[in-house]
């Protein structure tokens, strides 16, 4: 994460590097929090709490890692088929 991090605002990384790692990084994300619903319905676990602790400990707490990893893997496959750093302002 340091590394696209450093990536993104020094651009010390050709975009199509950096845009491999990211990849990587967010497809590894929006996949763990993937399993970790599909466990945890397919476990019917949902029965076991009420609908509100739902909606936040499952829902409004793991939707983040989901939402801005698929943003994340937006953005890497944009620096692997663009070739440059466009897709973030520069």
């Amino acid at each position: 994460m340091l590394i696209l991090y450093t990536a993104y605002t020094f651009d010390v990384l050709p975009a199509v590097v950096a845009g491999m790692v990211g990849a990587m990084l967010f497809w590894q994300l929006t996949y763990g929090t993937s399993v970790y619903w599909v466990s945890f319905f397919g476990a019917n676990r949902q029965a076991r709490i009420s609908r509100r602790d739902m909606f936040v400990y499952i829902w409004a707490l793991n939707c983040p890692w989901v939402l801005f990893a698929l943003l994340g893997l937006y953005v890497s496959i944009r620096l692997i088929v663009d070739g440059d750093y466009s897709v973030l302002g520069y």
